[in-house]
């Protein structure tokens, strides 16, 4: 996949998702608002595990060379 695309088709693809969950966000508010603890929930598992890849496995890799 990372053949494929480039740095700025990724960015391009976070565009994309922002702009539905917009989208979303606006013709369904009630569904957003009785999932928000979910919604909330799920934000923050994700950040975790992105910043646990960010500096903890890459200090690790970087640490192993």
């Amino acid at each position: 996949m990372a053949a494929n695309f480039s740095f700025l088709d990724y960015g391009f693809l976070k565009i994309y998702g922002a702009i539905f969950g917009l989208l979303v966000g606006a013709y369904y508010p009630e569904v957003v608002k009785t999932y928000t603890w979910f919604l909330v929930t799920l934000f923050l598992l994700l950040m975790g595990r992105f910043l646990y890849l960010l500096f903890v496995k890459k200090a690790t890799r970087r640490a192993a060379n």
